[in-house]
């Protein structure tokens, strides 16, 4: 069986992105690898949702350190960027980069991300930056397609889910 390490970015989005790839024929494996989130309780309430989730549609999660020194390096000078623009960019790569790393480490085929489901984040950029990292391995997906947005809104209604009403990234707040 195919075997796919998804990059979750909250709980909520990965709801419909895991039944996706599910019902793709793959076998899904989480990562929960946001360093751009601040502060830390927001983090940790994001992290609860997707155990949570995780747990409901029965997937293994691997939950990473919070290490947001790391991500605030990496995107110095980048601070007042707009949403969307360069900061954005060098996020989308820090993580993927490192879901690229664990799933090879884990021995998965493929690895993607639940950034895509988003209707304010740039599908293109994000499945160029994937390609960039690793053309053979990083699935393209366009998660919010087929009402994949909604239906993560529609599951975190049902099972009483937190939903995060900003990006994560304190620029962005």
């Amino acid at each position: 069986m195919n075997r796919v390490l998804l990059h979750i970015c909250c709980g909520i989005c990965s709801s419909s992105a895991i039944e996706k790839l599910k019902g793709d024929g793959f076998e899904v494996h989480g990562l929960f690898y946001n360093p751009n989130i601040h502060p830390e309780e927001e983090y940790r309430r994001r992290l609860e949702v997707a155990k949570a989730v995780a747990d409901i549609l029965r997937i293994k999660l691997i939950e990473t350190p919070y290490e947001q020194e790391n991500w605030l390096t990496r995107v110095k000078g980048l601070e007042n960027e707009p949403e969307g623009g360069g900061r954005c960019a060098v996020c989308f790569k820090i993580r993927l980069e490192y879901t690229a790393k664990i799933a090879k480490e884990q021995g998965l085929n493929y690895f993607t991300t639940t950034l895509s489901i988003s209707p304010h984040k740039n599908t293109k950029l994000i499945n160029e930056t994937g390609r960039t990292i690793n053309q053979e391995c990083f699935l393209e997906y366009d998660f919010k397609k087929g009402e994949g947005f909604k239906n993560a809104i529609d599951f975190a209604r049902k099972h009483k889910l937190y939903r995060q009403n900003y990006c994560g990234c304190i620029f962005s707040k």
